[in-house]
């Protein structure tokens, strides 16, 4: 298993996992907004790779001028779920955001489906938006302070997940 940067050739996997997560993580209304940030994101974005198959794919950026970092856009495949491959993708970016000490709250939006896993990891529930994504999918806005503790506890799951 491992993580490699995101090229343009990963692009209809990364699709093919988007679709395998619809319409319970992601609405129908969001996949062209994923195909165009494919298409030209200037920011970090990852492949989890196990046996030259990709099987998840996530990244962040940072906004520099306020110090926040959003995740942007994780996902497993579907059929890979619960198998601690979300959290080694998750642990990776939130640690390599860390390491840049760069921002100091990390965002995410996510769902009702997986705001708890976030909640293990640190986040914080914001806001709630019911229907936010689609009819029936929630959006929860979340947030995790970035504080010396924060990052130790990051990197001791990092540690433990290598």
């Amino acid at each position: 298993m491992k993580i490699r940067d995101y090229t343009p050739t990963d692009s209809d996997r990364c699709v093919e996992i988007f679709k395998s997560n619809q319409p319970k993580f992601f609405a129908d209304n969001e996949l062209p907004d994923f195909v165009e940030f494919l298409g030209g994101t200037p920011h970090p974005y990852y492949c989890l790779v196990e046996d030259e198959t990709i099987v998840g794919c996530g990244g962040y950026w940072i906004h520099k001028d306020v110090r926040k970092a959003v995740l942007t856009w994780g996902m497993i495949a579907n059929d890979r779920h619960r198998q601690g491959l979300g959290k080694r993708l998750t642990v990776y970016r939130l640690r390599q955001i860390c390491t840049s000490q760069k921002a100091d709250s990390i965002q995410i939006d996510t769902s009702q489906h997986t705001f708890e896993f976030y909640q293990k990891l640190g986040f914080e529930v914001d806001k709630i938006t019911p229907d936010g994504y689609a009819q029936g999918l929630d959006q929860y806005d979340m947030v995790l302070t970035i504080t010396t503790e924060s990052c130790q506890k990051i990197q001791e799951i990092f540690d433990a997940l290598n």
